[in-house]
């Protein structure tokens, strides 16, 4: 297996470290950067249009891992706030906004530790997190975005119009997520932060 993208951009697209034998680890994470070491973990890949922190993020694999990788980024250098690019018809977003549709509180919580903006806005089209195929869209921050998941997620989950039903555990997260973020837009009051946008 290739480790490289044309140009020597290491090989993130997350085909590639979200199955087996290939699954992300933060010791294959560790090689990948090592093996790279000019590497800028904030430009987004020629290839997916996401930047590591970004293809961590959406990586199969569990919470706890996701948490540990995506904590080893930021330690070393990675930004957050950068928007991912090429993602028609999806919109291109921040980070913050692949935790949350993750439903994954831990994920969320370090995003914003490292500094993800929480006022930023994002307008355009997202999938849903239960059933990728139904999609929401309009302008949100990260705690409206996190709000209007769950709306709709509840809703169809209730309505049995989504194939994979919102379990408890699901739904404890998913709330999880919205508290935290409304715990750290109370908190952090105005924010003078930069968008990213490409």
């Amino acid at each position: 297996e290739s480790l490289t993208e044309p140009h020597g951009y290491p090989a993130m697209r997350s085909k590639q470290i979200s199955h087996k034998p290939c699954q992300l680890t933060l010791q294959r994470l560790r090689q990948i950067i090592s093996a790279h070491q000019l590497v800028d973990l904030n430009r987004p890949s020629p290839a997916s249009g996401r930047t590591f922190l970004q293809v961590c993020c959406a990586a199969d694999v569990n919470e706890a891992s996701l948490v540990r990788c995506c904590q080893y980024l930021i330690d070393h250098g990675a930004d957050p706030n950068v928007y991912c690019i090429r993602e028609e018809p999806f919109v291109n977003r921040p980070t913050l906004f692949f935790a949350i549709a993750r439903a994954m509180p831990n994920l969320v919580e370090i995003m914003i530790k490292a500094g993800a903006s929480l006022t930023c806005r994002v307008s355009g089209t997202f999938r849903q997190t239960f059933d990728p195929t139904k999609t929401i869209s309009g302008e949100f921050t990260a705690l409206e975005y996190a709000r209007e998941m769950k709306r709709v997620e509840f809703v169809q989950a209730e309505a049995n119009r989504s194939p994979t039903a919102i379990t408890p555990y699901w739904a404890s997260k998913m709330n999880a997520c919205v508290r935290i973020l409304e715990q750290a837009t109370n908190s952090r009051g105005p924010e003078n932060s930069i968008c990213s946008c490409s």
